[in-house]
C-alpha cells in the first residue's frame, strides 16, 4: 500500500524515561501529575505506575497526549491530529476544536450538524506541522440536540475520520435540600415534625414539588432502594452525516467444506423434572404445614405478635424492662442503691409494642410554601431498627435535588427475645433473651415471659414453662445480659401457633 507505514507500536521509537514520582494511596488515592508534568514539551507519552511492595505485581499504564491548545504547531509528527476542548458547551456559544497535519497542503472536510441541520461544511487546507485553531457555533439557543463534528481526510490511500460529540446545555442548577429539627436517635413510637427547605442555586426559595418516604433500612439487605434522578432529556437527535467508511484488504472466506454431509453428534442433557408446574398442572399430595386438621400436629410455629393482629385481645406478652422516668413503661426495674426488696410486680398490664410497619411514611405529592419549606408530621413505628429517608424536588423548570439521611430507634431498656421459629411437640428446650440498658447507670429489675395461644389468646404459659415466669436481670451501663426460660411442650400438645 502506498505512502508511510501507519504508526503503531512496532515501527514508533524507542521509549526514554522522561521523570518519575513517588506516590502513596494511603494519603490519596488522586495522583497530581501537575508537578511531574511541569516543563515537559508537548508530545505523546506513557505512564506507568508500579506498586512498590516486593509481594505484588499491580502495574497500570495509561497512553496519552500533552498539548497546548494555544501553539501554532501539532504536539507531535502525524498525519492526523484533532482534539475537542470542551465535550459540553452552553446554549450560543461556540464549540472549539483544534486540527492538524505534519503533511504539508494536508486537504480536511469539516461538517458540523446539529438537530439533523447540516450547519457548516468547508474544506480545510493546512501547512505542514500547523495546528489551527477553529470556532464551531454551535446554532440558535432554541435548537434541540447535541452538536456533531465530523472531519474527514484521505491521505496516501488511508482515510482519516473523527466524529466528535459535544453536549449544548446549561450548567446544572440542582435545588438545596436541607432539613431543621432533625435528629438521629428517637423513640420508637415517637411523634416528630421535621421541616424540610428547598432553595433554588442562587439561593431563592424554591416553588417545587417533594416526594418523601422514611422506611426500615434493613430492607435494603434484599433490595437497594434509592430514588433515580429524573432525566427528562431533551429527544434523540442521532448523527446523520457520520460515515464509517474504510480502505482495507479484501478477504476470502469459506462457505463449503467436503464434510458438509457429515452430520454433527447430538448430546442429549438430562432435564429437570418440572413435575408439570409450568402447564398448571401441578402434582397432587402437596402435605399442609401450617393450618388446622383433625389430626394431631406435627409442629408448631412460634410467631411474632405483631404478625398475629387478628388474634383476640390477650394479656400483654414477654415484657420490656423500661426505666422508671420514661413514659409508657412496659416493665419494672429499681436504682442500684436502693436497698429495700420490692415485692414482684405485676406486669400483665404492661403495654406492648405493636405497630411493626415498615415504612413510616410515603409522601409522593408534598408541595412547599412562600418559604420553600415542607412541613413533614408523623409518628415513627415501634420497631427498633435503623431508618432510612430519601427525599426527591423538583420545580416547573426540571430542575431537581435530592437529600439523604439517616437515624435510629432504640430504648434505653429493652428486651429482646429470640424465639425459634418451629417446635415440635415433646421439644423441651431454653428460651433466650437479651436484657440490654442503653442508659448511663447500672439497672436491675424484672423480665417477664407470657405465652399465648395465638389463635384464642388464651395464656398458656404454666403448660409449657418448667421455673418461673419472672426472671430478675441487671446490667451495668450500657451492657447487655443474657437470660432464658425453660420450655416443655407436652406430647399432646394442640396449638398451632405460639406468640
Amino acid at each position: 500500500m502506498p505512502g508511510p507505514a501507519p504508526e503503531t507500536e512496532d515501527n514508533e521509537a524507542p521509549a526514554e524515561l522522561v521523570k518519575t514520582l513517588p506516590f502513596d494511596t494511603k494519603s490519596s488515592p488522586a495522583l497530581d501529575l501537575s508537578a511531574l508534568l511541569a516543563g515537559v514539551p508537548t508530545g505523546r507519552y506513557r505512564l506507568e505506575a508500579q506498586a512498590a511492595a516486593p509481594d505484588t505485581a499491580a502495574h497500570a499504564r495509561l497512553d496519552f497526549v500533552l498539548y497546548d491548545a494555544q501553539a501554532a504547531t501539532i504536539p507531535y509528527a502525524t498525519p492526523d491530529w484533532f482534539a475537542v476542548l470542551a465535550d459540553t458547551v452552553a446554549p450560543g456559544q461556540p464549540a472549539r476544536v483544534l486540527l492538524g497535519s505534519r503533511d504539508a497542503d494536508a486537504r480536511i472536510l469539516l461538517e458540523v450538524e446539529r438537530g439533523g441541520q447540516l450547519l457548516r461544511q468547508e474544506w480545510l487546507t493546512l501547512k505542514a506541522g500547523e495546528q489551527r485553531r477553529l470556532e464551531v457555533e454551535s446554532g440558535p439557543a432554541t435548537a434541540a440536540g447535541p452538536l456533531y463534528i465530523h472531519t474527514t481526510q484521505v491521505r496516501d490511500g488511508r482515510l482519516y475520520r473523527h466524529d466528535a460529540t459535544v453536549q449544548v446545555a446549561e450548567k446544572p442548577q440542582p435545588l438545596r435540600l436541607s432539613i431543621a429539627t432533625f435528629r438521629d436517635k428517637l423513640q420508637p413510637g415517637q411523634k416528630e415534625t421535621w421541616r424540610i427547605t428547598i432553595h433554588q442555586a442562587n439561593g431563592r426559595p424554591a416553588e417545587a414539588e417533594l416526594l418523601a418516604t422514611l422506611y426500615d433500612q434493613s430492607l435494603d439487605i434484599f433490595r437497594p432502594h434509592s430514588l433515580p434522578n429524573l432525566d427528562f432529556g431533551d429527544g434523540y437527535y442521532p448523527a446523520r452525516l457520520e460515515w464509517q467508511g474504510n480502505f482495507g484488504e479484501v478477504n476470502s472466506a469459506t462457505i463449503g467444506s467436503a464434510n458438509d454431509d457429515e452430520k454433527a453428534s447430538v448430546l442429549a442433557y438430562p432435564e429437570l423434572n418440572t413435575w408439570q408446574a409450568f402447564a398448571g398442572n401441578r402434582r397432587p399430595g402437596g402435605r399442609r404445614v401450617l393450618g388446622r386438621s383433625t389430626r394431631q400436629l406435627s409442629e408448631v410455629v412460634v410467631a411474632d405478635k405483631a404478625a398475629m393482629r387478628t388474634a383476640a385481645p390477650a394479656p400483654a406478652p414477654m415484657a420490656e424492662m423500661k426505666a422508671a422516668n420514661d413514659s409508657g413503661g412496659v416493665g419494672y426495674f429499681q436504682a442500684p442503691n436502693s436497698k429495700s426488696k420490692p415485692a414482684a410486680p405485676d406486669l400483665t398490664a404492661v403495654p406492648t409494642r405493636t405497630d411493626f410497619r415498615e415504612t413510616a411514611f410515603w409522601e409522593p405529592a408534598l408541595h412547599t410554601d412562600k418559604n420553600g419549606d415542607v412541613v413533614l408530621e408523623f409518628q415513627l413505628p415501634e420497631a427498633v431498627t435503623r431508618w432510612q429517608l430519601l427525599a426527591l424536588a423538583h420545580d416547573k423548570s426540571l430542575r431537581t435535588g435530592q437529600l439523604a439521611r439517616q437515624l435510629v430507634t432504640q430504648k434505653q431498656i429493652q428486651i429482646t427475645p429470640n424465639a425459634p421459629r418451629f417446635l415440635r411437640p415433646g421439644d423441651a428446650f431454653t428460651f433466650p433473651a437479651k436484657f440490654s440498658n442503653l442508659t448511663d447507670h447500672a439497672t436491675r429489675g424484672t423480665a417477664q415471659l407470657f405465652l399465648l395461644d395465638a389463635a384464642t389468646g388464651q395464656d398458656i404459659t404454666s403448660r409449657l414453662l418448667k421455673d418461673n415466669a419472672q426472671k430478675a436481670v441487671s446490667a451495668a451501663a450500657h451492657q447487655s445480659q443474657a437470660l432464658g426460660w425453660e420450655l416443655s411442650l407436652p406430647a399432646d400438645f394442640a396449638p398451632i401457633a405460639v406468640t
